[in-house]
């Protein structure tokens, strides 16, 4: 085998299959996207002539997902029956849909209902469905086990939660002692960034209200 790369960089642009020193049998070619390390297509050739068993090309989106794949040569039937998929995802980078359609051109095409895909999921990321040809849906549960998992992420966050609200609370209250021991009843503003905690906030407004009533 024999590697060859992209001028100025470790992308690999060629890769050889030799029987000897000069002899080619096969090889596969690569080529990317001008300013990303993103796969444009492959081609991989076979034969004495090199001829194109396979190619696929590729489009993605601005975040890098593969929105197009086309496929092409002697091993999806040659010239005059290339096919492509668009890929639909949500915002959260799952894959929702598959439409396969015939050509090379992304989003146009006789659409193959028969090699269509729909997907949903739940909050967490499991699928919940599976729907092939538009058909009837397949349906997933989700173990216990990460059922599990995704209740002690949410604890954990109610418990970070809690301590923030017990900590700026003590905070506030630990102020409230040092005003009052030192007969200073005047108020002043959280220092930032905690004047902007709702918590924080009520705390010091309840202690107004506090040292309002000492002084009265």
């Amino acid at each position: 085998m024999l590697y060859t790369h992209v001028t100025n960089s470790d992308l690999i642009d060629t890769v050889y299959y030799k029987t000897d020193g000069n002899t080619i049998r096969a090889s596969i070619d690569y080529d990317y996207e001008d300013n990303r390390d993103l796969i444009k297509w492959v081609e991989n050739k076979a034969g004495s002539s090199l001829d194109t068993v396979s190619k696929y090309s590729y489009v993605y989106d601005d975040l890098g997902r593969r929105s197009f794949v086309a496929n092409e040569g002697s091993a999806f039937g040659g010239s005059g029956n290339e096919k492509h998929n668009d890929y639909v995802y949500n915002d959260r980078s799952e894959l929702e849909q598959s439409k396969r359609r015939t050509g090379i051109t992304p989003g146009s095409g006789t659409e193959i209902t028969a090699e269509q895909r729909d997907y949903t999921y739940d909050n967490i990321g499991n699928r919940g469905s599976s729907t092939e040809a538009g058909g009837t849906a397949t349906t997933y549960t989700a173990n216990g086990w990460l059922a599990g998992l995704g209740q002690v992420v949410v604890n954990l966050l109610a418990a970070l939660g809690n301590i923030w609200v017990f900590a700026s609370r003590t905070m506030a209250w630990s102020w409230y002692l040092r005003q009052k021991a030192n007969k200073r009843y005047f108020i002043v503003q959280p220092w930032n960034p905690l004047k902007s905690t709702p918590s924080f906030c009520d705390a010091i407004a309840y202690l107004r209200r506090q040292l309002w009533t000492d002084r009265i």
